[in-house]
């Protein structure tokens, strides 16, 4: 696991869905888009099992975002 530092978040609009009203985007909705757990292409070894494993990253807010 690695920690890394990130100023700005590159938050993408989605394409607006019929069922938005209003065709709204929310700011949580993109945040929690953003914060989604995925895989990564390929397998990498772990140190830890010693084996090769699908890895997963998944980004995290441990500090409140600027007003």
């Amino acid at each position: 696991m690695t920690d890394e530092i990130t100023t700005f978040l590159p938050l993408p609009l989605p394409l607006p869905k019929h069922n938005l009203l209003n065709n709204e985007i929310l700011l949580e909705s993109l945040i929690h888009d953003f914060c989604l757990e995925e895989n990564l292409d390929g397998l990498y070894y772990c140190n830890l099992c010693k084996q090769y494993v699908q890895a997963k990253q998944k980004t995290i807010i441990c500090l409140p975002l600027p007003r």
